[in-house]
């Protein structure tokens, strides 16, 4: 009848307390763990971040290799036109024999 009055006996009292103590151990706990986590995320996604621009500016400079190696060999194409012309230009005003003019 104490019980449904909401008087607690002694026991009862202690146990809620316990109970109470263990509550506020797990909450501190757990508010620490989570504050850890969030530490650790911030970490990663400042990383992520790190990893995102280097990975940007590696595939700039990969393009920009791409494009210089495209007017290499087109610079390459026109010296070897050039230099076929230079040689039959030689062969026909020499006539070296061998050359077919």
């Amino acid at each position: 009848m104490l019980k449904a009055n909401g008087v607690l006996n002694t026991e009862d009292r202690e146990e809620e307390i316990k109970q109470i103590e263990v509550y506020k151990s797990h909450s501190k706990f757990m508010k620490t763990k989570i504050d850890q986590l969030k530490q650790e995320l911030s970490k990663k996604e400042s990383e992520l971040l790190a990893l995102q621009t280097k990975l940007e500016t590696l595939s700039n400079q990969n393009s920009d290799c791409k494009q210089h190696i495209e007017v290499l060999k087109e610079s390459l194409t026109a010296k070897e036109q050039r230099a076929a012309i230079l040689q039959t230009e030689v062969r026909h005003c020499f006539r070296i024999p061998g050359s077919r003019r």
